[in-house]
């Protein structure tokens, strides 16, 4: 996903928060304290699923500057991504009895 794409999603996920706390208090007295808790969890929600874009966006800038700078990639040892049983076992050759 595109950089301007995500922050749009972020921006619509936090203009969603905004609504249901705007929603949460016009309803005021007229809603019950547990529909309020509800409208505040769901802004709580899409706030921290806009946090979420936001990090994974942040986290993504920071590794192309890393790389920009010069800085490669952490060596991951390909045994790291081959699950263990998968892995090859070295036997012993059988010794032939002539």
């Amino acid at each position: 996903m595109q950089r301007q794409e995500k922050m749009d999603k972020a921006a619509a996920k936090l203009s969603r928060a905004r609504s249901v706390l705007s929603l949460a208090t016009k309803a005021g007295m007229e809603a019950t304290r547990g529909e309020l808790l509800d409208m505040i969890a769901a802004a709580m929600d899409c706030i921290d699923d806009a946090d979420a874009v936001l990090q994974e966006e942040e986290t993504q800038r920071q590794a192309q500057e890393q790389i920009q700078r010069g800085h490669q990639a952490p060596v991951v040892s390909c045994l790291e991504l081959v699950p263990n049983h998968c892995r090859v076992v070295p036997l012993p050759t059988a010794i032939s009895a002539s």
